[in-house]
């Protein structure tokens, strides 16, 4: 009984500590778009949002769409709901934090999500998110324990679809892709990796080709492309954006295993 009390108190202790942690990030996050305080997004953004974010970010019209219903916003967060799932191989914690109503059915939230089990947060997207009521009382009041992700139906529809020919059945056995709105797609054929750049818009805004622990990505921002790539635990980033058509020849020439893509494009080491 003793013991059982104290599982209970730890359970209890985790879940008012991971929500005041997320709540001062979505509450930061808030205030930024509030004060339009490009610095403060900034801090609370993920390496590769923070390229995406210039003096003129508040200026988008997206962003100002999304932003409106801070404007009435009194300063509290009202409730905080997790979901898991994974990201480049590493189990994924999402924290939906609901701060105003948006309708009789709907809810205004703070997008967050962490890689270290709940000890720091950043926010997914723009950071900011409508959705139903019936959608956020789904989600765990707790961080679920289970990191595990299903499948999704475009991942099945992928992974069953045949390969145009021997050499892609091989080289599409090695990649797996990610994209922002949650997207997976194991053993990924080049023609779907071109579809999945295609894709990206303001609110599916990256997306992921990774290999083993090797990968590159690519955030989509005003028609630009700022992208990274990781290879022997090293990372890089290009020193200007990419068009849409020279992100898809990068893509495609690290998919088929080039080596011409590091010289033709100027890249820096990131600390």
């Amino acid at each position: 009984m003793r013991t059982l009390a104290i599982i209970l108190t730890f359970i209890f202790v985790s879940t008012i500590t991971a929500f005041s942690q997320v709540e001062n990030v979505a509450k930061e996050v808030l205030n930024a778009y509030k004060n339009k305080d490009v610095e403060l997004l900034k801090k609370n953004a993920s390496g590769i949002l923070k390229l995406t974010i210039s003096e003129s970010y508040f200026e988008d019209k997206n962003v100002q769409e999304d932003a409106k219903a801070v404007a009435g916003w009194d300063g509290t967060i009202k409730e905080v709901r997790y979901d898991t799932g994974s990201l480049m191989g590493r189990k994924m914690i999402s924290a939906t934090a609901y701060y105003a109503d948006a309708g009789a059915d709907q809810i205004h939230a703070v997008l967050l999500s962490s890689l270290d089990n709940g000890k720091n947060w950043v926010f997914i997207g723009t950071g900011l998110g409508t959705l139903k009521k019936e959608e956020f009382e789904q989600l765990s009041v707790t961080i679920p324990a289970d990191g595990a992700k299903k499948e999704s139906k475009k991942e099945a529809k992928s992974s069953a679809k045949p390969a145009n020919s021997k050499e892609e059945s091989k080289a599409a056995s090695n990649f797996s892709v990610e994209l922002a709105n949650g997207d997976t797609f194991d053993k990924i054929t080049e023609a779907k990796m071109v579809e999945c750049i295609n894709s990206l818009n303001d609110d599916n805004f990256f997306i992921i080709l990774k290999d083993k622990e090797n990968f590159i990505q690519a955030a989509f921002s005003d028609g630009k492309f700022d992208v990274q790539y990781k290879e022997n635990e090293q990372q890089f980033t290009v020193e200007k954006v990419l068009t849409k058509d020279e992100t898809i020849q990068l893509f495609k020439d690290y998919y088929q295993g080039k080596d011409n893509w590091k010289k033709e494009i100027v890249w820096k080491k990131m600390e």
